[in-house]
C-alpha cells in the first residue's frame, strides 16, 4: 500500500477525523492494518481492546498537585513537561473544523498548532510523569477523544501510574443560563472507559457575578449521579470554582458526604489568581484526603490587589444586569402604550 500523502496523519488522527461525524452506537469498525510508530510505541504493536486492563479504580492524588494550566500550544507543553515544579497538566479540547481533528485549544480559538494524538504521545513517553486533566469545550469531541485513550494510550497511562480526569462542566451553575453538553450523554461516553481515568463533573458558571453554589445546583449533579449509580464510585470528580465554592460551602460539603469521589476545586482562565491563604482555607473546610485542586495562587499582597479588582469588576456586571433589565421593562411597557394607543386611533367599526 503506498504511504498516505504529506502531511502523514496517524492512525489515531485519522480515525478521529472520520469518527468524528459518525453514529457511534453503530458497531465499531477493525483495526487498522498499518499501526504507525506512535501506536507501536504506546501499545507495543497489542491492538487488543483496553477491556482487557483491569478495571480496578484509580487511587486518588495528592490534593498538593502543582498544575501547569490551559497547556494548549506545543511550546507550552514542552515548558510544562520540563519544568520539575509541574506534576499535572490541565489543558482544553475542542474540534476545529479548519483542521479536521481534534486540537488543544481555549475557546474563543478554534485552531491550534497541537493535535490530541501529538499531546498524548508527548506525555504518555516524556521521563518525566506527569496526570493529565482534558477539560472537554464541546460534546462533539468526546466520543473520539475516550476512543483514542482507550485503543492507544490506556496501557501506558496505567504501567506509568499516570492519572487521567475527564472533566466538563454539564450542568448550569452559578451565573449561568445555559450549557452545551448533554449530562446524560456525557457521562454514559466516558463511564465506558473508566479504567484509567476518574470522570469530572461539574457547572457552567460566570466568576465575576461573585455567586456560590446553590442546593438547587448541587442537587442536580446528584440526581445525575444517582441516575449513573455513581455516587458509590471513587473515581468520580466534582469539579468546583474555589472561590465560588468557599462562599457557600455546605451543599458541596453534604454532596462529598454522600459520595465515595472526590473534590476537585479550580481557578478558570482569566480569573485572577487567588491568596495561598484561600488555598490553606479549602483544605480546612473539605476533607483533604479528598481534594485535589488546580487553582493559579499567589502571594496575599498580589491577592488582595486582585480581589479588589474582581469586586470592581463585579459591581460593574451587576450595574450592567440591572440596567439591562431595567431597559427591557422599560421597552415591553413602551410596547403596550403603543398597543394601546394604536387601539384607541382605530374607527369605531374595526374594533373587536
Amino acid at each position: 500500500m503506498q504511504p498516505d500523502a504529506a502531511p502523514s496523519r496517524s492512525p489515531l488522527a485519522k480515525a478521529t477525523a472520520a469518527r468524528h461525524q459518525r453514529d457511534w452506537s453503530q458497531k465499531k469498525p477493525a483495526p487498522p492494518r498499518n499501526i504507525s510508530p506512535m501506536a507501536a510505541r504506546v501499545v507495543g504493536l497489542d491492538t487488543r481492546r483496553s477491556s482487557s486492563v483491569s478495571p480496578k479504580p484509580a487511587r486518588l492524588v495528592s490534593s498538593r498537585q502543582r498544575w501547569a494550566h490551559s497547556v494548549c500550544s506545543k511550546r507550552e507543553l514542552e515548558a510544562a513537561l520540563q519544568d520539575d515544579s509541574i506534576t499535572a497538566i490541565e489543558t482544553d479540547l475542542i474540534w476545529s473544523t479548519t483542521q479536521s481533528a481534534v486540537v488543544h485549544a481555549h475557546p474563543p480559538q478554534t485552531t491550534s498548532d497541537l493535535a490530541f494524538d501529538a499531546f498524548m504521545d508527548a506525555v504518555t513517553t516524556s521521563p518525566q510523569r506527569k496526570h493529565i486533566k482534558l477539560d472537554f469545550k464541546s460534546q462533539d469531541v468526546v466520543q473520539p477523544v475516550v476512543w483514542g485513550l482507550e485503543k492507544y494510550y490506556a496501557r501506558a497511562l496505567q504501567a506509568r501510574g499516570q492519572h487521567v480526569w475527564l472533566n466538563a462542566d454539564v450542568l448550569v451553575g452559578p451565573g449561568s443560563s445555559s450549557c452545551s453538553f448533554d449530562a446524560d450523554g456525557f457521562v454514559q461516553a466516558c463511564s465506558r472507559h473508566r479504567a484509567f481515568s476518574s470522570l469530572s463533573l461539574g457547572w457552567t458558571v460566570d466568576v465575576g457575578l461573585g455567586h456560590s453554589y446553590s442546593v438547587d445546583h448541587v442537587a442536580a449533579l446528584r440526581a445525575l449521579l444517582q441516575r449513573h449509580k455513581l455516587l458509590g464510585d471513587p473515581r468520580l470528580a466534582i469539579s468546583a470554582n474555589l472561590r465560588m465554592a468557599l462562599r457557600s460551602s455546605g451543599p458541596l460539603r453534604r454532596l462529598l458526604d454522600e459520595c465515595r469521589g472526590e473534590l476537585l476545586l479550580w481557578t478558570g482562565v482569566g480569573e485572577p489568581p487567588v491568596a495561598e491563604g484561600l488555598v490553606e482555607r479549602a483544605r480546612r473546610v473539605f476533607p483533604v484526603d479528598r481534594l485535589a485542586l488546580d487553582v493559579c495562587s499567589t502571594t496575599a499582597g498580589d491577592a488582595m490587589a486582585q480581589e479588589v479588582a474582581l469586586s470592581i469588576y463585579r459591581a460593574w456586571r451587576r450595574a450592567g444586569a440591572l440596567v439591562a433589565r431595567l431597559r427591557a421593562r422599560d421597552a415591553d411597557a413602551d410596547a403596550d402604550d403603543d398597543f394601546y394607543d394604536r387601539a384607541r386611533r382605530r374607527p369605531t367599526c374595526c374594533r373587536g
